[in-house]
């Protein structure tokens, strides 16, 4: 069975600096690959130690992107497949979606295609589900585990609000995974020596036939403003006075607020 694995890199810290046109100042930044697509990864690893196969890890990003996949090639992938093109700065989920399914068609006939849910630095959830109806893929988001899973299809456990729900889905499809407590073994000397000796296959626009592609003019999506929110504090107030007393002075102080 063929699994690709999407993995992005992210800011470790949320309040890395903007560029002028909002877009995230990557240069400045110290880069973590995202906690969803770690996830992925693992799932995609799991699923090969039961019904056997490759695992083909993908990233779109500049040169420093490349350690995601050299993370990735020590935890166990087969493959290492990096996005980089001038033409792709910029790009919105749509764009994005693009890309990804153009790449993911080199790689046809392909089972499943894991990808985390969100990422921390965008937080929209949109390019898995965008991918899925480019390809023509099955979809299923807020996996959190595989039941079962066979030549054609499989079973999968998603977090539905408070609940979990169990569905049945045909392959290929595409996986938004939950960032969720899958065990990751640490790498042995052996693997990460593998890791450093495996090539990575560099892709371009027009390798992917998509030289028409100019990441942020080709983008519908645009950004007009952003704005912090702000993280309120909560005053806490310590009552040393007996049950009774304290829910009198609650409801004293909340008949005054609603007076206001």
């Amino acid at each position: 069975m063929r699994f690709i694995v999407l993995l992005k890199q992210v800011p470790a810290d949320l309040s890395a600096p903007l560029n002028k046109d909002y877009t995230v100042n990557r240069q400045k930044m110290q880069k973590i690959t995202n906690p969803a697509d770690l996830s992925a990864l693992n799932m995609a690893l799991e699923c090969r130690s039961r019904v056997g196969g490759d695992v083909l890890c993908v990233t779109m990003g500049p040169e420093s992107a490349t350690d995601c996949l050299r993370d990735a090639a020590m935890a166990g992938a087969d493959g290492l497949y990096h996005i980089c093109d001038p033409g792709i700065a910029g790009a919105d989920t749509f764009v994005t979606a693009k890309i990804l399914a153009a790449a993911i068609r080199k790689f046809e006939p392909v089972d499943l295609v894991f990808c985390g849910r969100h990422t921390v630095d965008g937080e929209t959830g949109q390019v898995g589900v965008e991918l899925a109806a480019m390809l023509g893929y099955g979809c299923l988001s807020q996996v959190t585990g595989i039941q079962e899973i066979g030549e054609t299809n499989l079973r999968c456990s998603c977090q539905a609000g408070s609940s979990m729900e169990i569905y049945r889905l045909r392959q290929p499809a595409v996986l938004c995974v939950c960032e969720c407590s899958i065990p990751t073994k640490l790498p042995s000397l052996s693997a990460m020596r593998r890791a450093n000796k495996m090539p990575i296959v560099r892709l371009s626009l027009a390798e992917l036939e998509l030289s028409e592609i100019s990441g942020r003019s080709s983008s519908p999506t645009k950004v007009i403003a952003v704005h912090r929110k702000e993280q309120s504090r909560r005053k806490t107030v310590w009552l040393e006075e007996n049950a009774v007393e304290t829910v009198a002075m609650i409801l004293q102080k909340n008949m005054v607020n609603q007076d206001v």
